[in-house]
């Protein structure tokens, strides 16, 4: 048996060094587990109160309605101006914009919510947009690759023109002011 007698502090110092390198990874995943968490929580708490601002703001609509119908029968029998008939459309338009916007928070925090949840991904969402990338299958394809460029196909533009007909398009046409139609042609010599 042979056992070394100075080692110079290099192997415990290599475990110790492991061990230190062991416990910030558990401390990085619990760290990274704790954002998620509270990256939800915040999201689910977004979607609730952007709900809530969805009723008041409906409630709101509604109550606008009611007192620009009664402003405008008061300007019928003539004890309302026609400026607080107008006053009161102007509340019922900032109070629809209002909702608007409420409702526009609510699909952004739906979003966000569904994101923070892992299932902001198309294949989760159902959207129609063509085949989504499939790491494996493209693994597939370029494993046996030997540099960048071989065995890719010549890719071409795929732009099409916007100034005259084409024969995709041959509806459009060249640029007529009389005509409204926004293409341009040249100025005439």
């Amino acid at each position: 048996m042979t056992l070394p007698l100075y080692q110079g502090g290099l192997a415990g110092a290599r475990v110790r060094q492991a061990q230190a390198a062991q416990s910030v990874a558990i401390e990085s995943g619990i760290d990274t587990e704790r954002q998620v968490i509270a990256n939800t929580r915040a999201a689910f708490a977004a979607h609730q109160a952007a709900m809530a601002g969805i009723a008041a703001n409906q409630q709101a609509v509604q109550a606008n309605e009611l007192a620009l119908e009664g402003v405008r029968a008061e300007n019928r029998v003539g004890t309302r101006t026609v400026l607080d008939v107008l006053n009161a459309e102007q509340e019922l338009l900032n109070s629809q914009v209002q909702l608007v916007s409420a409702q526009h928070d609510e699909y952004v925090a739906g979003f966000a919510l569904l994101n923070a949840m892992g299932r902001a991904e198309a294949r989760d969402l159902g959207l129609d947009g063509g085949a989504l990338y499939d790491p494996i299958a493209n693994y597939s394809h370029v494993t046996h690759w030997v540099g960048d460029w071989s065995e890719q196909p010549k890719y071409g533009p795929k732009g099409t023109r916007t100034t005259g007909p084409t024969p995709d398009n041959p509806d459009v046409a060249p640029y007529n002011p009389d005509a409204g139609n926004g293409a341009v042609t040249p100025p005439q010599q």
